[in-house]
């Protein structure tokens, strides 16, 4: 009998040094309340600005269209026990994204540790954020470079301008693959290569020689905004 009851009360001991040690953490470092965000309805703009080393990149105002997808990933933001202490980030790099509505302006910042992609609520909590947000935050310096035209829906397609501007030398940008079939076949003139949703953006432009130059950015990229700068540059190289 004594062989049997020894090992439930070892059992039992541990159990409650377990769950012990558990409260006392969760007791010195809570986890954040469940992220608070406005709906889309509520929002009169959203702008975001990209800090890097302390200096704050050009403030830049997101598009109608990327509104509910940007609100709807910080909505399924996950809460986490590290505090926010600070009004910013210590982060090397990081996204001020500013949601303003008519009662108040929401401040919400998007960085990296570690691999992991973080939003921090100044004084609220800190949240673990799938990190595609990042990729529809607008901060390249392709938009605002003359040179580049930009297709992100079907509406930004005229065929009879985007044959102008590629023949003129510009450089298009198309970020929704879908579309990127289509405005190859028309600046091009001729049946488009394939594309699929790996590809997060394609680059078109006529090289110096006047051969076909195409850039593709693919794969899971952290930063597709910086990835498309150095595809610009690329193309530009090439003219």
């Amino acid at each position: 009998m004594k062989k049997i009851i020894i090992p439930i009360i070892v059992i039992v001991i541990l159990a409650g040094l377990i769950l012990g040690g558990y409260l006392m953490v969760d007791s010195l470092f809570p986890k954040a309340d469940p992220i608070n965000v406005p709906s889309t309805s509520s929002v009169v703009s959203m702008t975001v600005k990209k800090n890097e080393n302390r200096n704050d990149g050009d403030l830049r105002e997101i598009a109608n269209a990327d509104v509910d997808s940007i609100l709807s990933k910080l909505s399924e933001a996950e809460p986490t026990r590290k505090m926010s202490v600070q009004d910013s980030p210590d982060a090397k790099t990081y996204y001020e994204l500013a949601v303003k509505t008519n009662e108040r302006t929401h401040y919400f910042y998007v960085y990296f540790e570690n691999v992991a992609c973080y939003v921090e609520i100044p004084y609220e909590g800190i949240y673990t954020v799938d990190k595609g947000i990042v990729n529809l935050l607008p901060t390249g310096d392709y938009r605002n470079d003359e040179k580049v035209k930009i297709i992100n829906t079907e509406s930004d397609i005229d065929a009879e301008q985007l044959k102008a501007h590629y023949e003129n030398g510009g450089i298009i940008v198309v970020r929704d693959w879908q579309l990127a079939d289509d405005v190859e076949t028309i600046v091009r003139g001729t049946e488009a290569s394939k594309h699929d949703e790996k590809d997060l953006a394609t680059v078109f432009c006529k090289c110096k020689s006047g051969a076909p130059y195409t850039g593709v950015v693919q794969g899971n990229t952290s930063d597709l905004e910086s990835e498309i700068d150095e595809m610009v540059s690329k193309a530009k190289s090439e003219q």
